[in-house]
């Protein structure tokens, strides 16, 4: 008989556990069926089998201090189904999470995209400079060093209105250069 040791009212208290190997057996024994139904309604009767015999497994190898096997038991095949429905969410068509991993998108741009993005910049930079050396500066402010349009007005001894003005001129002419860039004339 094996002995148990608890913590119980700041002292120990020993006393011999209520379970033995038989006892398990037992409950396993006795509750397989219900076990396989609880389990069937779950993940279905061809994967209810597996979920049983693993919560047997489980229940074999744990420690002798499992007071009642039987509950124990139910909360392992409910805890294993779950987990099996966890993971066939991510089986679609025979993938498996893995899979679903190597498959997502890049976060890299494609070599495509990359190609597009430098032309589009250095449409945007010549735009840029086209601009008077005003409006550049005005806008320089606004976009790259996140300043409002009374920052901008006071910086460069200007209103507010034509602080606004400049930004939005130069904004203006940055897409109109990219739309050209776009969809150049056609000869």
């Amino acid at each position: 008989m094996r002995i148990i040791i608890n913590w119980c009212a700041s002292r120990f208290i020993l006393h011999p556990t209520c379970m033995h190997e038989d006892d398990r057996l037992g409950a396993y024994l006795r509750h397989r069926g219900s076990l396989l139904e609880t389990a069937a309604g779950m993940v279905g009767r061809a994967r209810a089998e597996d979920v049983v015999q693993e919560a047997w497994l489980r229940l074999d190898r744990s420690a002798t201090g499992v007071q009642q096997p039987s509950g124990y038991l139910f909360r392992i095949v409910r805890n294993l189904a779950v987990d099996l429905l966890r993971r066939s969410r991510w089986e679609v068509d025979g993938t498996t999470a893995a899979d679903a991993l190597c498959a997502a998108p890049s976060p890299m741009p494609s070599p495509e995209q990359h190609a597009t993005a430098s032309a589009d910049l250095r449409s945007v930079m010549q735009a840029l400079q086209q601009l008077p050396a005003l409006q550049r500066q005005a806008f320089h402010l606004h976009r790259f060093e996140e300043a409002t349009y009374a920052q901008i007005a006071q910086r460069l001894g200007v209103s507010q209105g034509t602080a606004h003005s400049l930004v939005q001129g130069a904004l203006a002419h940055c897409v109109a250069s990219l739309a050209r860039d776009a969809n150049p004339p056609r000869a």
